[in-house]
């Protein structure tokens, strides 16, 4: 019983770091759409964080993977 629950919040865990990193891409996406607010090194520094937080969710994934290719 102990294990099905470590489990389970394991998968809890995973599932909701997956999903703020899906909102922080939402995020950054349109703060970068309004470039008009931010200054050019800002607007740097989003699309490197985006690039990043993308590079995670893809690793993720793939880690989670159950098919063909993992």
């Amino acid at each position: 019983m102990n294990i099905l629950k470590i489990m389970m919040k394991s998968m809890m865990r995973k599932m909701t770091e997956t999903k703020k990193a899906k909102e922080l891409v939402k995020l950054l996406e349109r703060l970068i759409e309004k470039d008009y607010l931010y200054s050019e090194e800002s607007i740097k520094e989003m699309k490197s964080q985006l690039r990043s937080v993308k590079q995670q969710i893809a690793d993720i994934d793939k880690k989670n993977s159950k098919g063909f290719g993992a």
